[in-house]
C-alpha cells in the first residue's frame, strides 16, 4: 500500500504510522505542499509493481467487503481486457 500524504494538517498520518502488524508493505510518501488529488494520484502510480491499482479519495469510507465486488471482476478471465472499473 502506498499513502501519500499532501501535507496534511490533521492527525491522520500520526494515526496510520501507529499501525502495527500489517498484514502488508506500507509506504508513505510525505509532500511538503498539497500537490493536489490528482498530481498525488499520479506520484503513487508511479511507485506501484502490483497487478491492480486502486485510487481512493482522502473521503472515501470502506468497508469490509467493499472491494471484493470490483476485485472478483476483474478476475473473471473474459474481463481481462479491462482497464478500469468504476462501482457506486
Amino acid at each position: 500500500m502506498i499513502i501519500v500524504d499532501n501535507a496534511s494538517t490533521d492527525d491522520s498520518l500520526a494515526q496510520v504510522e501507529a499501525l502495527q502488524n500489517l498484514p502488508f508493505q506500507l509506504q508513505i510518501v510525505r509532500n511538503a505542499s498539497n500537490r493536489g488529488f490528482g498530481a498525488a494520484c499520479n506520484q503513487g502510480a508511479t511507485l506501484v509493481i502490483s497487478e491492480y491499482l486502486l485510487f481512493l479519495n482522502p473521503d472515501t469510507r470502506l468497508f469490509e467487503d467493499s472491494l471484493i465486488k470490483p476485485i472478483d471482476f476483474m478476475l473473471q478471465p473474459n474481463n481481462s481486457g479491462i482497464a478500469f472499473v468504476v462501482f457506486d
